[in-house]
């Protein structure tokens, strides 16, 4: 009987262990820098040049911040940070900290998949004081 139970045991410890646990969040925690930007507004798709610019994405266990600075000292810089809520799918942002104010302690609600070092964040900002009602589609790679 001993014999027998110590292959079972052994089957059992393996399958186990290979299993996928699907209620771990993936971990959004990092800083992220912005390869790629859509928009869609309207009848129109606009895909931005990253190219000129630095666009940082920080996300600590509270709070995200982003940092967008131009390449050459002839563009605009532009910050903003609040605080955001995670359940492995589902991303929202409260901008508490930006100096436009008709955006300003405005929640964004995104969708996040995250792919090895790839955070992919998608969703609809739609603020009607700001006259904005577009869909975004943003691509990060993990810096740190």
């Amino acid at each position: 009987m001993r014999k027998q139970l110590l292959p079972i045991l052994s089957l059992l410890f393996i399958l186990t262990s290979c299993e996928n646990n699907p209620s771990q969040k993936p971990e959004i925690t990092g800083t992220w820098k912005m390869i790629y930007n859509e928009v869609k507004e309207k009848d129109s798709i606009q895909i931005k040049d990253l190219s000129k610019t630095d666009f940082i994405k920080i996300i600590n266990n509270s709070h995200f911040s982003f940092i967008n600075q131009p390449k050459d000292s002839t563009g605009s810089f532009y910050a903003g940070a609040g605080t955001y809520s995670f359940d492995g799918k589902n991303y929202i942002e409260t901008l508490s900290y930006i100096e436009y104010k008709p955006i300003r302690n405005h929640q964004f609600r995104f969708k996040v998949k995250i792919k090895g070092d790839t955070l992919i964040q998608f969703g609809r900002e739609k603020v009607e004081a700001a006259n904005m009602d577009r869909e975004i589609v943003e691509k990060y790679i993990r810096i740190k």
